[in-house]
């Protein structure tokens, strides 16, 4: 008498489901027939078993996608009766269909990197609820999956977004042989993460370089704390990963928000300071027209009227180089555009409608007359009549752009005071 035997662990894969054969190793039931040892009485019993091995070996392949590597395989030998061979033959009869049939339908798809528009190879993909594969070189996959369904949701591990389907939802096509196309997106890590932000830093060109490489060390500095912590908590890789980013995120905005606000509290106090300079400087030189004849008498007035004049024109030149550049600090560090827009008013009323028009004509005149008394043209008393009626008609032009002048700065400078 001869008989099949299996082991407990063929019996098992027997009976349970395809996803408990796939979870005890992915290993088939039968091995090629050259593995199974024969003392059968006859010829035409030994061919039969090996016809049922082929042909259930055959079925399970078509169905499940399974491979037939060595380690397991039927074991012929004696028995004390048929009673075995029949059981364990009818159990394989009653179950083959129930597997045969649960799952027979072969998705077939391919999975391409957005960036570059090739498959990505060696990729874990889960079919939620049902089974997983792993993509090939050419970034293909095949997965058997229930008949009938008409879409599945598809995961994919190791860091990879799915863009080209609502959240992986995936309808299933009418044929195995249609291929679904997947784009995917790479996820990055913390590290892609900061050099993102640093290089966002520098196109926006807010901060000053040091601040950007400040702020890049601190965060690295703090992903080393905040790594540690995360360990502590068994996160997935991909929860992991997503606070890290997340971290990275908030991280770069506390400091971006330190750095700007001090940014902006230097150019406040830089442009306040340079238009309250210029005014008080316009103020002292108007306030000395008034004694400017005092030049042609007295060698200290006109040393004092020399630095007076002089601090002047400092004060306007400075104005005049860092309006430009004080524009472009209203425009990164306030929202506000009116701002630069009362800047531009405060500049043209200082440059051109009080300086040019009014400071820089003195040269043909004021000044003009105070040379020619020095170089010997002119009679003290003539030149001194012109210098105090061409002083006290400055003065006058000067009263109410003066005035205007300074009430623009100061509201100005009260509304940019506010830097939150």
């Amino acid at each position: 008498m001869y008989t099949l035997s299996i082991k407990v662990k063929y019996c098992q894969l027997l009976l349970f489901s395809f996803e408990n054969l796939v979870a005890e190793g992915g290993k088939s039931l039968f091995d090629h027939e050259s593995a199974c040892s024969c003392g059968a009485n006859s010829v035409a019993e030994f061919d039969f078993w090996v016809s049922l091995s082929r042909w259930l070996k055959q079925r399970l392949q078509k169905a499940f996608l399974l491979t037939f590597p060595e380690g397991i395989h039927l074991e012929w030998g004696n028995a004390k009766s048929k009673t075995t061979m029949l059981f364990v033959t009818l159990a394989i009869l009653i179950f083959l269909p129930a597997l045969l049939s649960a799952q027979d339908f072969l998705l077939t798809g391919r999975i391409i990197d957005q960036a570059s528009q090739k498959g990505v190879p060696n990729l874990t993909i889960q079919i939620v609820g049902y089974n997983q594969g792993r993509t090939d070189s050419e970034g293909i996959f095949r997965i058997a999956i229930p008949k009938k369904l008409e879409q599945v949701k598809i995961e994919i591990a190791g860091g990879w977004k799915i863009t080209s389907h609502l959240g992986g939802n995936t309808p299933v096509p009418r044929s195995s042989s249609t291929m679904v196309e997947m784009l995917v997106q790479k996820l990055a890590d913390e590290n892609e993460a900061l050099r993102a932000e640093i290089a966002r830093l520098k196109r926006q060109n807010k901060l000053k370089a040091n601040q950007v490489e400040n702020l890049q060390a601190g965060v690295q500095d703090s992903l080393k704390i905040y790594r540690q912590r995360l360990v502590k908590q068994r996160l997935s890789a991909a929860a992991e990963r997503d606070s890290l980013i997340k971290i990275v995120e908030r991280l770069t905005l506390s400091f971006e928000e330190d750095y700007l606000l001090k940014n902006k509290r230097e150019a406040y106090q830089n442009i306040s300071t340079d238009l309250l300079t210029y005014l008080t400087r316009l103020k002292d030189l108007r306030d000395w027209l008034t004694h400017a004849e005092d030049v042609l008498l007295n060698p200290k007035s006109a040393e004092y009227f020399n630095r007076t004049l002089e601090s002047y024109n400092q004060a306007r030149d400075q104005l005049f180089v860092k309006q430009a550049d004080y524009q472009d600090q209203l425009q990164k560090y306030w929202t506000d555009e009116t701002r630069a827009t009362d800047l531009q008013k405060i500049c043209d009323l200082a440059l051109k409608a009080i300086h040019d028009r009014h400071i820089l004509t003195l040269n043909d005149t004021l000044l003009k007359s105070m040379r020619d008394f020095a170089n010997g043209k002119k009679a003290r008393l003539t030149a001194k009549k012109e210098i105090k009626q061409q002083a006290a008609e400055t003065t006058g032009n000067l009263l109410l752009p003066i005035r205007d002048l300074e009430q623009q700065v100061n509201t100005f400078n009260t509304l940019l005071s506010k830097l939150k």
